[in-house]
């Protein structure tokens, strides 16, 4: 048996880079709390695994990030399941924080390779593999005993992790310099973010999870008036549900000519804006459902609108994979060829290469350039988004989804 928690030394690291990113401009804060940190280190009680002594091979995820990042997981998840085989199945653990525990236990409705979604603080002890997803799989508990009688092909499948991590240590810490270097390693390795996880192509990775909608889909589009009815999403926001401004938006005037030119040529079309009650309303839509829809009501809307127009974020991984067709997207700091999708309209203005995310601490609020603003955002007009949305439609059919 054997353990392979993150060794002490690169906690530290983690924590000071960490505390050195959130208080950068009060030194004196982000030292306060990294010393209350260590100290606290110094004292806590770590309770290990202790697998059962039988022949059932016990697996167990923490599940990390936001909702696009707990889909793509996901997705990994249920490609590594046929990986291993029928009779592995999964325990996830998700943080409460912002309803994630509640989001992921929707999207894993009769999913039969997850056994049950629970929230972090309710971990059980019993696992023989205790695996942390965000990017790249980190092993935190390795029963390699047991694991090695049960299964030889998961016992390879650890050890390579392993010593993937050991020779890219730094892909696996948080915060800029790990994502970045995480990223970057997999595109030169010739995967996309779908296929990161995917050490040494054991799994090969491909794009097969489907969230199920269990309400009805022609009762939530009645709910909202929507039976019957050509309609577009929209949607402006990133991660954070407080945040209005950054890198990755679109601007918010840009958004209202996008929605008076719809309404212009497509007077039949209804616009509908989704997503949290703290997003800026857009003016000139037609349906306004910031925080008015439950998670599940919200895949309904994403798997029947006719486009869905939006930021590389959480809503456009989750049309992906209900299928629900074509969004527009619009791209920024993301690669839109590590990020983007085969049938969506990845759009980047050539005004800058993109591709900046986690090149430095402040990407995501200030232009790493040195630009007043987001150019490659703001040079795309939305008279070019206009077109793609009018070719968008043009190829849509008339009809409800079924």
């Amino acid at each position: 048996m054997s353990m392979n928690r993150t060794s002490y030394l690169e906690q530290v690291s983690r924590r000071s880079e960490q505390c050195h990113t959130k208080y950068r401009d009060r030194p004196w804060k982000a030292n306060f709390n990294f010393w209350i940190w260590h100290l606290g280190q110094l004292f806590a009680f770590k309770r290990s695994m202790r697998p059962k002594s039988d022949n059932v091979c016990r697996i167990g995820f923490l599940l990390r990030g936001g909702v696009g990042d707990m889909l793509i997981s996901l997705n990994y998840l249920q490609n590594f399941h046929r990986f291993l085989g029928e009779s592995f199945a999964f325990d996830l653990y998700v943080q409460k924080k912002e309803g994630l525990c509640e989001i992921v236990q929707t999207l894993c409705q009769e999913q039969h390779f997850v056994k049950q979604v629970l929230p972090t603080s309710q971990v059980k002890r019993d696992y023989d593999l205790y695996i942390e997803i965000l990017g790249y799989p980190d092993i935190l508990y390795f029963n390699e005993s047991k694991i090695h009688s049960l299964s030889p092909k998961l016992h390879q499948w650890c050890l390579a992790v392993n010593q993937f991590r050991r020779d890219n240590f730094v892909a696996f810490r948080t915060g800029t310099s790990g994502s970045y270097i995480g990223n970057r390693l997999a595109m030169l390795q010739g995967h996309n973010r779908l296929q990161l996880a995917d050490i040494g192509n054991f799994v090969q990775v491909e794009s097969v999870y489907q969230p199920k909608i269990l309400i009805d889909l022609h009762e939530t589009l009645d709910k909202f008036s929507l039976g019957n009815t050509r309609f577009i999403t929209l949607h402006r926001g990133i991660g954070h549900r407080t945040a209005n401004d950054g890198m990755k938006l679109w601007p918010q005037k840009y958004y209202e000519t996008l929605a008076r030119l719809i309404k212009e040529q497509m007077p039949d079309v209804c616009l509908v804006q989704i997503g949290v009650k703290e997003r800026l309303p857009i003016n000139g839509i037609d349906k306004d459902l910031r925080g008015q829809t439950s998670f599940e009501e919200a895949m309904v809307l994403m798997r029947q609108s006719s486009c869905h127009i939006d930021g590389e974020g959480g809503f456009v991984h989750l049309r992906h994979f209900l299928h629900g067709g074509t969004s527009v997207v619009l791209f920024g700091p993301t690669d839109k060829q590590f990020y983007g999708y085969a049938e969506n309209i990845n759009l980047l203005s050539d005004a800058c290469a993109g591709g900046c995310e986690w090149m430095t601490a402040v990407y995501s609020t200030k232009c790493p350039r040195g630009f007043k603003d987001n150019k490659c955002l703001t040079s795309l007009s939305p008279e070019t988004v206009l077109s793609h949305v009018i070719k968008t439609l043009e190829t849509e059919p008339i009809a409800s989804k079924n």
